[in-house]
């Protein structure tokens, strides 16, 4: 499974964590999560609270530049090992 957009990222992972499926989940991120959910609307709060668990099911996260990449390594804790820059 592939996902670009970050809350359709968090319904696929969420989707996949509760289905059990062994397909291999991919996630990519198109933005600067950290900037794009800074404000405090209720979507957004939910949105920086559930990344972490959708990057933690991830089994490979593709981002579109390095600062993406180091955005969510030190914003949400992703491990470097699961990301791959594709500009």
């Amino acid at each position: 499974m592939v996902s670009t957009v970050y809350l359709s990222n968090i319904l696929v992972a969420l989707a996949h964590f509760i289905s059990r499926s062994d397909a291999r989940l991919v996630l990519r991120i198109a933005n600067t999560p950290s900037i794009h959910l800074a404000s405090r609307s209720p979507r957004h709060v939910l949105g920086r609270n559930l990344l972490p668990f959708a990057y933690n099911q991830a089994d490979a996260i593709i981002a579109i530049s390095q600062g993406v990449r180091n955005d969510i390594i030190n914003s949400f804790s992703a491990e470097k090992k699961k990301i791959s820059v594709i500009y």
